[in-house]
């Protein structure tokens, strides 16, 4: 669904959902910048259904967690999925995936245990003690996993086991995301929706009814063409949608426009609505794609105004694109803080067990300094004076405050290989 700002998508979407919710399918929407979805809680309840509003400091995650899902087949999706949001580089993609693999061994979870599952903090403790890792890339993964667990918290990560997504499937939430950065959302949501797809392949469930409503609220740069994607590789959420058909599993992504929009994505999302957009090549480019003819989109230039959209569906023998309007659906803002935060009171039920060692986790960051060098007869220090490379590094990383330490050479003007050689030797200092 594309229409620029005050189109009426929201409203739109929100006709959606609770139709969606009446006839019985369970409804996730995300709300990724605003807490507007939340507001519809009060219109459900009059139809029976509890909407929780879950936020990212309150949800109980282990992204190691396999849960109802094959563990080989769960931590290789894991996996991917880490490295691609946290964008490691090639060597240490392979070390972040033996670790895993050993953290699997170590948990007994390869030999059937279940109760207790490693977790993200787990990892980034084995990485950071373990010896003989190779050393760029030993910081390339404390550096990202360890700025992703800051931002998580241990109060969402820090469990042995957390709240499965395929249980989570059963409750109709508003996942309301505005508090969260990028890659916390990216992690958060990917995995729970690769959960519960992988759980419906694994099961052999497909070419059913719909049973289940996943909105994306603001989704233009979750479902960007850039998002996450290496070299050659699809980007994930084009790969899930392409995952989702059949599933019973419904897919709505609201955006501005057309700009920065995957197009892989496009071919798996059957149904299009456009509302009023905001430049020429949104329109010829959505209106190609839904089989307009030019005097058709012209006349949407002309004539869509926010409640007015022309549609495409899916479903059925009529193909061709028609006009439909949208009454205004007043929803008052209602639902407080406070109301949204015990709305997950239900999910209590789900089992949850934390892992108290992490509680107070934070990223060690202090530097040990030895005694301070004796002072000579001549009141000069005895230590050697650093050389002009060594300065430069250093000069390099207090002007450039937490940088990737692969960019501390170009910034200081010297190769890695040097680089690396005067950081070992100035720690040994």
């Amino acid at each position: 669904m594309a229409g620029n700002t005050g189109s009426g998508k929201s409203n739109l979407m929100s006709f959606l959902t609770i139709q969606a919710a009446a006839r019985g399918c369970r409804v996730w929407v995300t709300d990724m910048y605003k807490a507007q979805t939340r507001h519809l809680r009060p219109l459900l309840g009059k139809l029976g259904i509890d909407l929780l509003i879950l936020s990212p400091r309150a949800w109980k995650f282990n992204l190691l967690q396999a849960g109802h899902i094959d563990p080989q087949t769960y931590l290789s999706m894991a996996v991917d999925l880490l490295v691609r949001i946290l964008g490691m580089p090639p060597r240490a993609r392979g070390i972040l995936r033996q670790f895993c693999h050993g953290l699997y061994r170590r948990f007994g979870i390869f030999d059937g245990r279940r109760n207790a599952w490693p977790n993200l903090f787990d990892l980034y403790e084995c990485v950071r003690t373990a010896e003989g890792v190779n050393p760029p890339a030993r910081e390339a993964i404390l550096d990202r996993l360890g700025a992703l667990l800051t931002a998580l918290t241990p109060q969402c990560a820090a469990y042995r086991l957390a709240w499965d997504p395929v249980d989570l499937r059963d409750y109709c939430i508003d996942f309301e995301m505005r508090s969260a950065g990028e890659q916390v959302k990216s992690i958060l949501l990917q995995s729970a929706l690769f959960s519960i797809m992988q759980h419906e392949v694994q099961r052999g469930a497909f070419n059913g009814r719909m049973d289940q409503w996943v909105c994306f609220e603001d989704g233009q740069r979750f479902f960007g063409a850039n998002a996450e994607a290496g070299d050659g590789e699809i980007p994930p959420m084009d790969e899930l949608a392409g995952v989702i058909r059949g599933s019973g599993k419904g897919l709505c992504i609201l955006v501005q426009t057309m700009n920065g929009l995957s197009r892989g994505i496009i071919p798996n999302l059957a149904t299009k609505i456009m509302g009023r957009l905001g430049c020429h090549q949104d329109y010829q480019q959505l209106g190609a794609d839904m089989g307009m003819s030019p005097e058709e989109i012209q006349w949407a230039k002309m004539n869509l105004r926010p409640g007015l959209f022309i549609a495409q569906v899916a479903e059925g023998d009529w193909r061709l694109p028609f006009v439909m309007r949208v009454p205004h659906l007043p929803i008052p803002s209602t639902v407080s803080d406070a109301e949204a935060a015990a709305s997950i009171q239900a999910l209590t039920a789900l089992p949850a067990v934390p892992a108290p060692e992490y509680a107070t986790w934070t990223i060690d960051h202090t530097i040990h300094t030895a005694d301070a060098p004796a002072i000579n007869d001549s009141g000069s220090a005895a230590a050697p004076a650093l050389t002009e490379f060594e300065l430069r590094l250093l000069r390099a990383v207090v002007e450039h405050p937490g940088e990737r330490s692969s960019a501390y050479p170009k910034l200081a003007g010297m190769s890695s290989r040097r680089t690396q050689t005067l950081r070992q030797r100035l720690v040994e200092r």
